[in-house]
């Protein structure tokens, strides 16, 4: 459903919204690639918190909870890092072809992926959290988490984004990167929907944090 939001805000958006369509599913496809890693590391995380919860082993999990923070948001920063340098020959590698439309849909993917990058460490940061709520068994925190990127925010962002950014551009004169403020908005749904869900995060892991002083006493 957030594809389809995101595919159809693209298709009345963008001066060119076939090459749009086709950068926008490059960015996402290979801004998911690294995140594969982080998804495997998880699945090893979530038994050990689950395992030392149940056996009231708060430092333990704590300090576990800690470790996989960070090496999910450092990967995610050498991820960012990497697309940033390589964002247009990676497009390039998906999008060969030296005619317009293809420039344009390198053009377009490659400002997708970087705007994309911006907020990798934060999702990673977002995706451990709710693997640790849905380790401990707190379902509603879970449930939330596990919904807020692709659901709560990320489907109404497709809608309101692109307005309001080409509201924005234009009141300010500002043509983003060559390209209308409408595109930009599109551009910018995904690492919107990535800050907003780590905003969420925040205030749920601290509530969590309480809770588990609480349990420890």
């Amino acid at each position: 459903v957030a594809m389809l939001c995101l595919n159809n805000a693209a298709r009345r958006h963008a001066a060119a919204p076939e090459a749009m369509l086709a950068a926008i599913g490059v960015a996402g496809r290979l801004g998911s690639l690294p995140f594969y890693a982080v998804i495997g590391y998880l699945q090893a995380y979530q038994p050990f918190a689950g395992y030392n919860y149940g056996a009231r082993r708060f430092d333990r999990l704590r300090e576990g909870t800690r470790l996989s923070i960070r090496f999910a948001m450092l990967l995610m920063l050498a991820t960012s890092l990497a697309v940033l340098a390589a964002a247009p020959w990676l497009s390039g590698l998906f999008l060969p072809g030296a005619d317009a439309a293809s420039r344009q849909a390198v053009g377009y993917a490659a400002s997708t992926m970087r705007w994309m990058s911006l907020t990798l460490p934060l999702l990673a940061y977002h995706q451990v959290v709710t693997s640790l709520c849905q380790a401990l068994g707190k379902v509603r925190a879970s449930m939330v988490l596990s919904s807020a990127r692709n659901g709560l925010f990320f489907v109404p962002l497709s809608a309101a984004l692109p307005w309001l950014a080409s509201w924005a551009c234009g009141r300010a004169g500002w043509s983003p990167g060559g390209y209308s403020g409408a595109e930009f908005g599109v551009m910018l749904v995904a690492p919107a929907a990535d800050l907003l869900a780590a905003l969420l995060t925040l205030v749920l892991a601290a509530r969590l944090t309480r809770q588990l002083q609480a349990e420890a006493g």
